[in-house]
């Protein structure tokens, strides 16, 4: 990838400015770049640049007072274009993500410091069973998105365009404690999941995703900003973590093999999964609990044990897992692939 775009976590306000124009040209590279090639990051770095641009620009004419109306419907326009984008976009990512968790499994395959496997190297043929099926859906999923780029590149880059002119023309944002609004908006998710489960959680992850990327476009000048964007980033990587390691199980699902090395691996990836949405669980009901009771928003207030049953946590034991995807493996995995 062309090393001179702008980096999508390098939004900041100086001087009370947000500098959507680079954050808007980059995203418009990055379009190009993955219309050509839907490349693992590229597809990744276009989904996070494009919901971080739609928290930013959000919050950019929430704080207008006036002359925003023709700027909110250069947005709507935008961001109506640009949730087709993500549909097409997370498929391909999501592929991309379950071939990371494969290259895990087998690393798991090899005797560890003490002498044993985690996963059992006998297995691995059902490994290689899933991983075709998910190379095949990713191979399908990017021809889709590649036709899809191709159909609404113009519209985007012309409405994407129309936007940066109208945000030029609103007056700067007031300051404003920036760290009330998000804790404002994490006690609303909290007051709308009074109770998480497998069903909700997903859901959950996603509203949270928004303020922490709102909260990483001020992370730069805020420092309670940044422990906020912190504290979300933990929690929506732990709760992604728990999705990945489910939806692998129910490619395991869908592989054709129906012998004892698919079922014990599929038995593995439950087994996975569930340690990961305990370990999710558990985390996020403690980092909510720490946000909603330390410099909660002024005029909010939220009882004791309404914080408590916020999040309800399974009583089972909790198993770090590691949150490393392997990326040397992901760039060369015939080096890593265990013989």
């Amino acid at each position: 990838m062309n090393s001179a775009i702008i980096p999508v976590e390098a939004t900041s306000f100086p001087d009370g400015q947000w500098e959507f124009r680079g954050q808007i040209q980059a995203w418009r590279e990055l379009l190009g770049h993955c219309g050509h090639r839907p490349g693992r990051k590229c597809v990744h770095d276009l989904r996070v640049a494009t919901l971080r641009l739609q928290a930013g620009i959000e919050y950019w004419l929430s704080r207008q007072e006036t002359g925003a109306a023709a700027a909110a419907s250069a947005v709507r326009r935008w961001r109506r274009q640009g949730k087709k984008l993500r549909r097409a976009l997370g498929p391909v990512r999501q592929e991309d993500v379950s071939l990371g968790k494969l290259l895990q499994v087998r690393a798991w395959a090899e005797p560890a410091s003490a002498g044993s496997a985690v996963f059992a190297k006998e297995c691995l043929g059902a490994i290689d069973e899933i991983e075709r099926g998910v190379k095949r859906a990713r191979d399908a999923a990017a021809k889709k998105l590649a036709a899809a780029i191709k159909q609404r590149r113009k519209r985007l880059n012309r409405l994407s365009k129309k936007l940066e002119l109208a945000l030029e023309e609103l007056a700067p944002a007031k300051e404003v404690d920036i760290a009330d609004r998000l804790l404002a908006q994490v006690a609303a998710v909290s007051a709308d999941f009074p109770e998480l489960d497998s069903e909700n959680l997903h859901e959950f992850r996603k509203r949270l995703k928004k303020i922490r990327y709102l909260a990483e476009i001020f992370a730069s000048r805020d420092a309670a900003a940044a422990h906020i964007a912190v504290t979300l980033k933990r929690m929506t990587g732990a709760v992604g973590e728990w999705h990945d390691w489910q939806t692998l199980t129910q490619e395991a699902a869908r592989a054709d093999r129906k012998d004892t090395g698919m079922a014990s691996t599929a038995e593995f990836l439950q087994a996975q999964a569930g340690r990961t949405f305990d370990h999710a669980m558990k985390l996020c009901r403690q980092s909510m609990a720490r946000l909603l009771s330390g410099g909660r928003p002024s005029g909010t207030t939220q009882s004791e044990p309404a914080r408590e049953s916020a999040l309800q946590v399974p009583h089972k034991p909790v198993v770090p897992i590691s949150l490393d995807l392997y990326q040397a493996q992901l760039e060369h995995p015939a080096r890593y692939r265990a013989s």
